[in-house]
Parts: structure tokens; C-alpha cells; sequence
């Protein structure tokens, strides 16, 4: 009975980690924006406080927006091809 318990409990825990596992690759996307911003403050701190260009900006922005869109995708298929294999 015992050794029922501990493999259902095993079991539960092991779904809810992976839960947790894949939200914080989900929600990766807000803390890189908050890096980028702070990026932004520190180009901005050696340019002499002045903004960079607004086109040069929203370059970045849309680069690193697209790049981390398509990485967290791919973490996700290989976590589910990973899981398929198993």
C-alpha cells in the first residue's frame, strides 16, 4: 500500500514540476523584454543620456522579439519530442 502511495505521489509531483518547467519557458518572453529595457538605460548612459535613434531601436526590439518568439517555440517542440521518446 505503501509502495502504492509513494508511485501515485511520485507520479502527481512529477506532472506538476514539468507544469511549472514549461510556464516559466512561457512567460521567458516578459524577463527578456526587461533585460532589453535595461540594455536600452545603458546604451543610453554611454551615448551622454541621449536616446538612441527610434528606428534603430525598434530594429532591436523587433529582432529580439522574433528571435525569442522562435527559440521558446523550439524549447517547447523538443521538450514534447524529448517527452514522445521517452
Amino acid at each position: 500500500m505503501l509502495l502504492c502511495g509513494v508511485a501515485i505521489f511520485s507520479l502527481f509531483m512529477g506532472t506538476f514540476i514539468e507544469m511549472i518547467d514549461k510556464y516559466g519557458v512561457v512567460n521567458a518572453e516578459l524577463e527578456h523584454g526587461d533585460e532589453l529595457a535595461r540594455f536600452f538605460g545603458l546604451m543610453k548612459h554611454f551615448n551622454g543620456n541621449v536616446d538612441i535613434k527610434l528606428d534603430l531601436k525598434l530594429y532591436i526590439e523587433e529582432y529580439f522579439t522574433y528571435r525569442w518568439a522562435n527559440d521558446r517555440n523550439q524549447a517547447i517542440d523538443d521538450a514534447e519530442e524529448l517527452k514522445i521518446l521517452d
